[in-house]
């Protein structure tokens, strides 16, 4: 399953409609109304599904920046295009000031700019790195040429040091040769691209499944990365309940993990998606807990199955009272609440055992085992179900 960005285009001109859904299809999921009140409407239900609203400034119903404005109170993140005819300074100044207008597209437009124009406002959010411009058109070039990889890292039963399952990690090889993972995945969340990331590690783990369950010669836990913001679009809820089916036919458990340092872990679709993969039997898990605003409140919420104590919390452990102090802390915190515990970067033995005495379940780490690509992990029967001291 692709997923393409949604579009909601607002127009009394049914042929431009009728055109752009012709010429559109395979690239965006257009949504296209001629009554300003019906979009409102329908925004209403689906807004945390859409990634970009285009509008007509004259409309009979209702003009544009007043469309716009309602849009605000509904959707305030969402970009929003406004379709215009020539206009006078004092309504371009209440397009961007009042209607929060991103672009603005003079008519008569053809297809073709207005695609455009649709790819610069979903591309417009990129970050620097290094001194290169790190941009989700970057990311999907990456990933058409086949710069793309999926390793596996395993997490083990941190008293037994026994493999419980593994992580699956997503990989860029040639672009990592210049620019940094985090800062590659950053670029893309919030936008579509970052759905398309979830996809490609997805197909390459379910390609791989009866192998895996192979290699492990029992039922296993495999853990996947998914963004807050893609826990907010229907279509990915439906897919990862399809993903979790696929992969208990092969002996395999489907977690995810999902930051804590997104806004959207507070909203009611994020806390209503959770609860039903929850309700399917997914383990949902805190990822980098520890290093954002929201780690200690979310403990208290009861969205999770679990936590994943940040690396840099733990390599501080051994060393510092204080983050010993503070791991000790979480663990009977999140145990009171029925949650388990696993520790992030878990980089010698002394740190292993401390952590198994404080009472972590789970450890993972490049101690017990550093990411395989996929392929070799298999080719290599590189599992380990014991750590040597």
């Amino acid at each position: 399953m692709t997923y393409m960005p949604v579009v909601v285009i607002v127009d009394d001109d049914v042929t431009l409609l009728s055109s752009l859904a012709r010429s559109t299809k395979g690239r965006f999921e257009l949504k296209t109304f001629s009554s300003p009140e019906n979009a409102l409407n329908w925004l209403a239900e689906n807004h945390f599904d859409v990634d970009a609203i285009i509008s007509d400034l004259a409309m009979p119903e209702m003009d544009g920046i007043s469309f716009f404005t309602e849009t605000l109170q509904i959707a305030p993140s969402i970009p929003r295009i406004l379709l215009s005819g020539r206009v006078t300074d004092d309504a371009m100044r209440d397009a961007i000031n009042q209607a929060k207008v991103a672009r603005v597209l003079m008519k008569p437009a053809s297809v073709n700019t207005i695609q455009k124009i649709i790819d610069s406002v979903l591309n417009a959010r990129s970050i620097f790195a290094e001194q290169h411009s790190i941009c989700t058109s970057l990311v999907r070039n990456a990933i058409d040429k086949g710069d793309f990889d999926v390793a596996l890292q395993e997490r083990f039963d941190a008293s037994s040091k026994k493999a419980t399952g593994f992580e699956a990690l997503c990989r860029f090889p040639e672009l990592q040769s210049k620019l940094c993972l985090e800062d590659i995945i950053g670029a893309c969340e919030g936008h579509p691209c970052i759905h398309l990331i979830l996809e490609k590690v997805v197909q390459r783990v379910l390609s791989k499944a009866g192998l895996l369950r192979g290699q492990f010669g029992v039922d296993l836990d495999l853990s996947i990365n998914v963004s807050p913001f893609s826990l907010t679009k229907t279509a990915l809820l439906s897919r990862l309940l399809d993903i979790q089916s696929q992969l208990k036919s092969a002996g395999i458990r489907l977690e995810i993990e999902v930051t804590e340092r997104d806004v959207l872990v507070h909203s009611p679709i994020f806390a209503q998606n959770v609860g039903k993969l929850r309700d399917a039997g997914i383990v949902v898990l805190m990822d980098d807990f520890g290093i954002g605003n929201n780690s200690i409140q979310l403990i208290d919420a009861n969205l999770f199955d679990g936590i994943k104590i940040d690396k840099s919390i733990i390599s501080k452990a051994r060393e510092k009272e204080i983050s010993r102090s503070f791991v000790k802390w979480v663990v009977e915190s999140a145990h009171q609440q029925g949650m388990k515990v696993v520790a992030e970067g878990v980089e010698d033995f002394e740190t292993s055992e401390m952590l198994s005495d404080i009472g972590v379940d789970e450890i993972q780490g490049y101690f017990l085992h550093s990411p395989v690509p996929i392929d070799s992990y298999l080719d290599t029967g590189n599992s380990s179900f014991a750590v040597k001291q």
